[in-house]
């Protein structure tokens, strides 16, 4: 009986001592785990679920006659940003870099009416002419600059009742900051259908594509400026 007594006492000693080990390791891990997580990468700091997002409808309405734009600022060498279409997620390219998000009027003023700039942002993101124009993007960067431009110097989102553009900022392969815009008809009950353009200015006067909100359509920042359209 006391043997046996025993051998129960060094089983459940053993049982115990098994269940410190596991919750340690637990701990370890999960440390581990925070670690490597707690980066700048993201747009939203915890929000990724497409149910919580803007509908198409909600984005056109917030961003009617406003321009919203992100870009990663900081000191670092690569302050570049990267933008995931599985997950909708702006990430900045080295540690000291932050995304910065800001909404400005169609006279060009601050607009701080826009409370939720980061919830606006990855709607944007997510919206089906944002990712077709994204790919497009890629392709077009690689086609003519001989770059894949995932990595962005800039993005900006326009919209008025009638169009939604997107303009694209990135370095091209001599590091000249080059941009390309897309652009679609928003219909009667807002959304976003018909046919897509590719707006591209080239031109040495640093040419960069603007949107006009009083006509929904686009123009080239100088006259040493040739405009190229295409229907996509």
């Amino acid at each position: 009986m006391v043997i046996r007594q025993i051998k129960k006492g060094r089983l459940n000693i053993m049982k115990n001592l098994l269940k410190i080990v596991v919750v340690l390791f637990m701990t370890i891990l999960t440390i581990v785990s925070c670690d490597n997580n707690e980066t700048n990468e993201t747009i939203l700091n915890s929000t990724n679920r497409k149910s919580e997002l803007y509908s198409e409808s909600e984005i056109l309405k917030v961003l009617n006659n406003n321009t919203a734009e992100v870009e990663c600022k900081g000191s670092c060498n690569d302050c570049t940003m990267i933008v995931s279409l599985v997950t909708g997620i702006g990430q900045c390219g080295c540690n000291d870099c932050k995304l910065v998000i800001s909404t400005r009027q169609s006279n060009g003023n601050i607009n701080e009416d826009i409370k939720d700039k980061e919830k606006l942002i990855q709607s944007l993101y997510n919206l089906d002419f944002f990712q077709s124009s994204y790919t497009r993007f890629l392709e077009y960067s690689e086609k003519k600059y001989g770059v894949k431009a995932i990595k962005s110097e800039g993005i900006e989102f326009y919209s008025n009742d009638d169009v939604i553009a997107v303009l694209f900022k990135f370095k091209d392969t001599k590091g000249e900051l080059q941009s390309v815009m897309y652009s679609q008809t928003i219909n009667t009950e807002g959304k976003v259908l018909g046919p897509k353009f590719e707006i591209d200015c080239t031109g040495s006067c640093g040419c960069k594509e603007q949107f006009n909100f009083n006509t929904g359509t686009a123009s080239c920042s100088c006259a040493d400026c040739v405009m190229t359209v295409t229907q996509i």
